[in-house]
């Protein structure tokens, strides 16, 4: 029960490839300050929430334990671990989410493919059960599709019992959509709001057929399952992109110089044109590697930008390159 937390969507894509031929195992540690729509900051002070993430040594494979706080009060946000391979919060086991008042709002499982499994559990900020869903997880159902088992109101009161009744799925900002629940699953005519904007959508045993969503001026947005979500696309696939970086990667001669190894971080959002934009340094290793990291990615190629209900979006990646001046 997550929000979208840039333009509607949020996507962080972590691609992790080598420049040069590249073996270390360093422990990580790193804690960085984001503001409330998720965009990391620089400036403590004003960071609504912190994010630490540190390498756990005891793991046969490489995992990290992720801990966010709330600022300033540091109370906890959210506690879980991640998976080392190649996409940044990609999330493994269980994991625990909570309100600023520090009740706890959502306790669900992920497989090894960042997938919901198993049972979760969703809580209102005053404490009290919201709801309780499953993923099945089987040959015909691959983790992912919630089972909805019961659910209740703010007040207690129970409107979904055995997986049939009624339920109203809440996000943040204000977001919310409502409607009937048969065999666990969603049926029929569901209302809501996303993004402020009013959005009806009908399912059958849980699969979207239709939804429309209504824009301010007036006009309609129609949608299926097909054009719900659809991830940004670098022509010709994300190896490409890579390639095209690690040809195109000029070393800056300081960073030649001082030996630099390590992995360089670098943000960008695809625009809804497919343009990059929004295009910074997040994890620099000096003498000019980020610039240079930017530089390169400026000439790449248009994107075809990301949808969401229908409608073009901005989605924002992290893209770490990874370096070695004495490979």
């Amino acid at each position: 029960m997550k929000s979208n937390l840039y333009l509607a969507a949020k996507l962080i894509c972590y691609l992790l490839f080598n420049l040069f031929i590249f073996n270390a195992s360093a422990q990580v540690e790193r804690t960085a300050y984001y503001t409330k729509a998720g965009r990391e900051t620089k400036l403590k002070d004003s960071a609504f929430f912190s994010r630490t993430i540190v390498h756990m040594t005891d793991q046969p494979m490489s995992y990290f334990k992720i801990v966010e706080h709330y600022l300033p009060n540091n109370t906890i946000k959210l506690n879980g671990t991640v998976q080392d391979t190649g996409i940044i919060l990609k999330f493994f086991g269980r994991l625990e989410e909570f309100y600023l008042n520090g009740e706890k709002r959502s306790l669900e499982n992920f497989n090894s493919e960042n997938v919901r499994v198993d049972s979760a559990f969703y809580w209102y900020p005053n404490g009290k059960l919201r709801t309780i869903s499953h993923y099945p997880f089987n040959d015909k159902i691959k983790g992912g599709v919630a089972y909805y088992i019961a659910h209740y109101d703010s007040l207690g009161n129970k409107t979904l019992e055995n997986g049939n009744g009624f339920i109203r799925i809440e996000y943040d900002h204000d977001d919310y959509l409502q409607g009937e629940i048969e065999n666990y699953r969603r049926e029929g005519k569901w209302e809501g709001i996303m993004s402020k904007l009013p959005i009806t959508e009908v399912f059958a045993r849980g699969k979207l057929l239709f939804g429309v969503k209504t824009k301010e001026n007036g006009t309609t947005i129609s949608y299926d399952s097909t054009t719900y979500w659809v991830d940004p696309v670098y022509p010709r696939g994300m190896p490409k992109l890579m390639n095209f970086v690690s040809r195109h990667y000029k070393w800056p001669k300081e960073a030649k110089r001082n030996n630099v190894k390590g992995v360089l971080e670098i943000s960008f959002v695809v625009n809804k044109e497919g343009y990059l934009e929004d295009i910074f340094v997040k994890k620099d290793l000096g003498f000019g590697t980020g610039e240079e990291g930017i530089r390169v990615l400026k000439m790449a190629e248009r994107w075809k930008p990301g949808i969401q209900r229908g409608e073009p979006i901005g989605v924002m990646f992290t893209m770490p390159i990874r370096l070695d001046a004495n490979p």
